[in-house]
């Protein structure tokens, strides 16, 4: 039971934690760039586009 533990923790580790960190990364950039382009387009007058879909947690 421990050596499966420790096969999943590794598993984890190498594969997963990087995709996930890699996924957040990408939608922190994105969220950022949204961010801006709704103030910029505010400052011009455009009202902001509603119903774009987010990522939401559980």
């Amino acid at each position: 039971m421990g050596v499966t533990a420790w096969c999943y923790v590794r598993h984890m580790r190498n594969r997963v934690d990087p995709l996930a960190r890699g996924l957040r990364t990408r939608r922190h950039e994105n969220d950022n760039r949204h961010a801006r382009s709704a103030t910029a387009s505010q400052s011009a007058g455009q009202p902001l586009q509603h119903g774009a879909r987010g990522f939401r947690t559980w």
